[in-house]
């Protein structure tokens, strides 16, 4: 099986209430339907037909995010701690098929339960070859992490992950490195960039870093060769106690 890309931000325990959620997320598409066709409408239910990024309503959103509360498999009971999760996709098919995945307003300090929004990209082609290019991705990333106050952000191909360095103690890193990877302002100190990689500091402070211009190609050497380097730069965040940024003041919960 061939694997597209993919973009995935997280942040740490952050309780916020099903319309807190709703309010960062409309913010996040409308930001997004600016920068390409296939990031310009959305779809929620598999019912109702797919919504302009910049028409989408709070108050709709706001109750599929009450709808996917996580909750306790043996009784139903609520698991506030999880959050709440969402799925939209764009109404699109073949190579401009993009899919996300949004699990917010969670406040466990289990790695594995991190708030998290991973957006699922096709497989390079040319009819996406507009989409997955850095001037687009890097508008992407900022949207999200802007819209959300993500901690971390990478673009990577999905194949990429398994040519990265694991670290010996655990399963995998919580942060890895790619194509392109973000680092918010408050750790972005903590980061020395590969002189290979090209660094970006977008307004606002964090750290931006980018294995290439180019599309990236798992092929490629020197394109794995860079994003092993940005990979290597995360390890000082990494070494902190989880979740690194679990003292960030949360929003108010009903």
């Amino acid at each position: 099986m061939i694997l597209g890309y993919n973009l995935m931000a997280t942040w740490g325990p952050r309780p916020a209430t099903p319309e807190a959620c709703a309010t960062h997320a409309v913010r996040m598409f409308a930001a997004l339907g600016k920068l390409h066709p296939a990031l310009a409408r959305w779809q929620f239910e598999q019912e109702r037909p797919p919504v302009a990024a910049d028409s989408i309503d709070p108050d709709t959103l706001a109750r599929l995010f009450a709808h996917g509360q996580n909750r306790e498999s043996s009784d139903g009971e609520p698991l506030l701690s999880l959050g709440y999760d969402i799925t939209a996709w764009n109404g699109l098919s073949d190579s401009l098929y993009v899919v996300t995945h949004i699990t917010a307003g969670g406040y466990s300090t289990a790695w594995h339960f991190a708030n998290v929004i991973d957006f699922r990209l096709e497989q390079a082609a040319p009819d996406n070859a507009s989409l997955l290019t850095v001037d687009v991705l890097r508008s992407a990333v900022m949207a999200v992490v802007e819209a959300w106050d993500a901690t971390w952000c990478d673009v990577s191909p999905f194949s990429l992950h398994r040519l990265l360095p694991r670290d010996p103690n655990r399963r995998a890193p919580r942060y890895h490195g790619g194509w392109l990877t973000y680092i918010a302002p408050r750790f972005a100190s903590l980061i020395r960039p590969p002189a290979s990689a090209i660094t970006e500091h977008p307004p606002g402070g964090g750290v931006l870093m980018i294995a290439t211009e180019e599309r990236f190609d798992v092929d490629e050497p020197k394109h794995v060769r860079v994003a092993r380097d940005i990979h290597t730069a995360l390890a000082p965040l990494n070494a902190l106690p989880w979740p690194p940024d679990s003292d960030v003041a949360p929003e108010t919960v009903a």
